[in-house]
């Protein structure tokens, strides 16, 4: 990204810090996951490993998606900007009944 892209808001930024925190937030889920395994694994109780498992793919899941619909709404505004410029070179004009 160039500086001008920077300061003329052309291009977004916030795709790739949805990216980058996509990222944060997996490591976050597995940390936390892995605290929950390593507790249910000195408590002894395997329904709690378990239950700590399926949280943690289930959270991944979730959290994959919430940041894929993010990105999604800037993916939308892009081809809305797109089909603008599309109309704006073919001079459509309304009729008058």
């Amino acid at each position: 990204m160039k500086l001008g892209d920077f300061t003329s808001f052309e291009k977004f930024l916030t795709p790739k810090l949805i990216t980058f925190g996509y990222w944060v937030g997996i490591i976050v889920i597995l940390l936390a996951g892995a605290g929950g395994v390593i507790t249910a694994l000195f408590s002894g109780e395997i329904i709690f490993l378990v239950i700590n498992l399926i949280g943690i793919l289930l959270g991944m899941i979730f959290w994959r998606v919430l940041c894929e619909g993010a990105i999604l709404l800037f993916g939308i505004y892009d081809r809305l900007g797109e089909v603008r410029d599309g109309f704006q070179g073919s001079h459509l004009t309304s009729r008058d009944n």
